[in-house]
């Protein structure tokens, strides 16, 4: 039998620590069980007051208890359980940045109590842990009526915690709780939780005439529970990397969509970067005569010469860059090719900035590698703010992902902003994956890659791709260019990985990049055209504020007239007008904003806009 190892963050009241640590010890079934349990214990005394931070603007605890949280997860820790209250205002913070489970107490306490149908709860603890809400929050989202102290009994409350329990004078503290509890109860509740563990040491079941609901004893058994469940073998068999990452927000829209289309109504799909167009002709032609003429074999992993030699070609003309061929590496798709860059780069605890709003796969990518993605909001108009770029560069931080022209907001960076942030980088030797697949998608202004700029070359890694200019988002196909050492680097990764790209799609590549100027203009000049239209639709909306994008296939609206989050107005959308969009929380929390795609028809763009102008106008 495996070992289920609970970890215990502590940090503010080491009593509640002990006393979750014996409660575990006193609900575990057997002795022989116990040899199959282990718990490790972090009270970290640094850590900062959490009810201060949340009510008063104190010192943030997040990167303490994110720290050592890691720590308890290095030290072999399964999940993790909390028994400080106010902690649990942090959880969801906390787990994007480590790769075991934490179990939020209240939360599990909250779905016992609507198991057992209680509608009204009467809650006993300190002042902090009732102004900060997290009991009564998570109880009324389970449509449980939560009633607390008037303000002369909790001053009672705090005299029974402080002045008589915690000096140990457990009588009269026992005496001042069990009073107020029966005022509780009066008020009509229908069970009282002891909200701090010096509650819980006297006031017991059976004390009062209505159960006494202690969230500690619940968290106890709820740990053993999840130990012995994780102890057994078929469990938790997923390595820590993998739990780290979520799962594509964009992807995800899609399941919804398809729920939707079962009932009958027609969906308009505005949510995925994918150009509507065919692959031009041509260049299914050369594929198909590549694999004729039996070019269907393993290639250099790095990529046949012919395509390198047109890449090199292609940066030369385009972006006045000067690579030669083993500076050069083909990829299956511009995103296997950014996590290959991260993957040759970060390490465990090196920093990635990004502009934010940014495109989802980046934060997964870095939490992948072990690194940390810090975001920093771009200004109204989703330009780069330099000053703060450079204000949130630290001493761990390693690489900065560029992004333009942009995904979701369409932004496309110019020449002045980017030489003032190659000075920077180049001064502080950070390395920059410059993500440029929407380069050819441009409507105002012009694509310029920071690794054109003085001292960028030898720290750029510039990505690009087939997918977006040429239709070929099923073809999987990108490139990256860059210092020979990491290009060999990320090679290594694609040799054990995917050993080399299909050989007739590079063949087909080719073509694509010589042959389809004519296309690529044409496609161009349709988005341009549906960009217009978009904006125009979506400036009528009253409750929609839009940034007119000039580059890429989106419009990222703040949709935050609407009263909503993005992830409501998104369900919004779907549910009551069959419009499919991105929720703009998924692109670095801007919950305020919307992501919609216009890569679709003129006919449903239409159509799309009618639709939003009776659920919105």
């Amino acid at each position: 039998m495996k070992e289920g190892v609970i970890g215990i963050l502590g940090g503010m009241g080491p009593e509640a620590t002990a006393e979750l640590f014996f409660r575990i010890i006193k609900v575990t079934p057997a002795k022989k069980d116990q040899d199959h349990l282990r718990i490790i214990i972090d009270n970290n005394p640094k850590i900062p007051d959490r009810t201060a931070a949340i009510l008063h603007g104190g010192p943030s605890p997040l990167p303490m208890m994110i720290e050592t949280a890691k720590n308890l997860e290095r030290a072999g820790a399964s999940f993790l359980i909390i028994p400080c209250n106010t902690s649990h205002y942090y959880i969801n913070e906390l787990q994007k940045e480590i790769g075991i489970p934490v179990v939020n107490m209240i939360e599990v306490m909250a779905s016992r109590l609507k198991r057992k149908n209680f509608k009204k709860i009467g809650l006993l603890a300190t002042n902090g842990t009732v102004k900060t809400g997290l009991y009564q929050n998570a109880l009324r989202k389970k449509g449980i009526e939560v009633i607390v102290p008037q303000e002369d009994l909790q001053k009672e409350v705090m005299n029974a915690i402080y002045d008589h329990i915690k000096a140990g004078d457990l009588d009269a503290g026992r005496k001042i709780v069990l009073r107020i509890a029966n005022e509780l109860i009066k008020q009509g509740a229908e069970a009282v939780i002891c909200g701090c563990t010096e509650i819980s040491l006297v006031l017991k079941e059976g004390d009062i005439s209505v159960p006494v609901v202690d969230p500690l004893q619940i968290l106890a058994e709820e740990a053993v529970k999840l130990a012995f469940e994780m102890s057994n073998p078929g469990k938790n068999v997923l390595s820590p990397m993998v739990r780290r990452i979520k799962e594509s927000a964009t992807m995800k829209t899609l399941e919804k969509a398809k729920e939707v289309e079962k009932k009958g109504i027609k969906v308009i799909y505005l949510s995925i970067g994918e150009p509507d167009f065919d692959t031009p002709e041509n260049v299914i032609e050369a594929a198909f005569d590549a694999m004729k003429s039996g070019f269907t074999h393993y290639t250099s992993s790095q990529g046949i010469l012919e395509l390198r030699e047109a890449i090199s070609e292609k940066f030369k003309e385009d972006n006045g860059l000067d690579y030669d061929l083993e500076s050069i590496i083909v990829t299956p798709g511009t995103k296997f090719a950014v996590f290959e860059a991260i993957m040759a780069l970060v390490e465990d605890g090196d920093e990635v900035i990004v502009p934010a709003p940014y495109w989802v796969s980046y934060k997964e990518i870095v939490k992948a590698a072990g690194g940390k993605l810090k975001a920093v909001p771009t200004k109204e108009d989703f330009s780069l703010d330099i000053e703060e770029i450079a204000s949130s560069i630290g001493p761990r931080t390693k690489v900065l992902i560029l992004n333009t022209p942009n995904n979701p907001t369409g932004a496309v960076y110019d020449e002045k902003s980017l030489r003032k942030l190659a000075e920077i980088l180049s001064e502080k030797k950070i390395y920059v994956i410059s993500d440029e697949i929407y380069e050819k998608l441009i409507y105002e202004g012009k694509h310029i890659s920071i690794a054109s700029m003085d001292g960028m070359e030898d720290l750029t890694i510039v990505v690009n791709g087939f997918s977006k200019a040429y239709a070929m988002t099923g073809w999987r196909l990108g490139y990256a260019a860059g210092p020979r050492e990491i290009i060999s680097a990320m090679n290594k990764i694609q040799q054990h990985s995917i050993s080399c790209a299909p050989a007739f799609i590079q063949k087909a590549a080719v073509t694509a990049l010589k042959s389809t100027t004519e296309f690529v203009k044409e496609m161009v000049k349709e988005f341009k055209r549906r960009r217009d239209f978009i904006v125009e639709r979506i400036s009528k909306i009253p409750s929609f504020n839009l940034v007119k994008p000039k580059g890429a296939f989106y419009v990222f609206p703040d949709i935050s007239g609407t009263g909503m989050s993005s992830s409501q107005v998104a369900e919004a959308m779907l549910y009551k007008a069959g419009v499919l969009v991105t929720p703009g929380k998924a692109f670095g929390g801007y919950d305020t904003h919307i992501r919609i795609s216009f890569a679709n028809s003129m006919e449903n763009l239409k159509e799309a806009m009618d639709r939003l102008e009776k659920l919105f106008g």
